[in-house]
């Protein structure tokens, strides 16, 4: 399943404005980088890489 930059973008303001959700700093940053990501066209898989390592799952060396 994947999500625009646009569909993360909208829950975001859901949350923020009509739930009244408080983030941390390094929440809003963590959020920003991913709507970084997926706007662009093709990410590069350096991009790709960053966000599997942030996230903790490292599919690079697997052997599937």
């Amino acid at each position: 399943m994947s999500f625009s930059g646009d569909t993360l973008l909208f829950f975001f303001v859901v949350l923020t404005l009509i739930l009244d959700v408080r983030f941390e700093l390094e929440s809003l940053l963590f959020f920003f980088l991913i709507l970084v990501i997926l706007q662009e066209e093709k990410p590069r898989k350096k991009a790709k890489n960053l966000f599997w390592l942030l996230t903790g799952i490292n599919f690079s060396n697997a052997n599937l």
